[in-house]
């Protein structure tokens, strides 16, 4: 699956965000009023706020498209996957610290990695740290 980037996907991305924020509206709004004509007040109020957050966020992520963010690059350290290792060079680059000098985007052969699975790399397998984003693993600073 390709990195999504604006670019060629940018109208895709786009036009699928503003179809999910407007979906959430409407679905929300829709649930909200079924809870209003059954006197339910507190799950009216509940369905609105809960569509309108939805709405946010997912209009967040699609400036952050447009602003060039790779949502890749962005959701997964969420769920821990905070590397970025290349395979071919054996160098491995944190998300938080990334640099232009990395150049992750000309990278063929990456993956994202855990903390448990860079550690692994680093002391079995001989993976280096970047000297650019990873300095603390660099084995070339030493």
């Amino acid at each position: 699956m390709g990195n999504l980037l604006i670019g060629k996907n940018s109208a895709v991305i786009g036009f699928t965000m503003f179809f999910l924020a407007i979906l959430s509206l409407v679905v929300g709004l829709l649930a909200a009023q079924f809870c209003f004509d059954k006197q339910e007040v507190f799950f009216g109020i509940l369905s609105i706020a809960t569509t309108l957050v939805w709405v946010i966020i997912v209009l967040m992520l699609f400036k952050m498209v447009m602003n060039g963010v790779r949502l890749k690059e962005y959701l997964l350290p969420i769920i821990g996957f905070n590397y970025i290792i290349n395979h071919s060079t054996k160098q491995i680059h944190r998300l938080k610290n990334k640099k232009s000098d990395c150049l992750i985007e000309q990278m063929i052969n990456k993956k994202y990695g855990t903390k448990l699975y860079v550690s692994f790399l680093l002391k079995y397998k001989k993976y280096d740290g970047c000297r650019h984003c990873y300095i603390e693993k660099d084995k070339s600073q030493l």
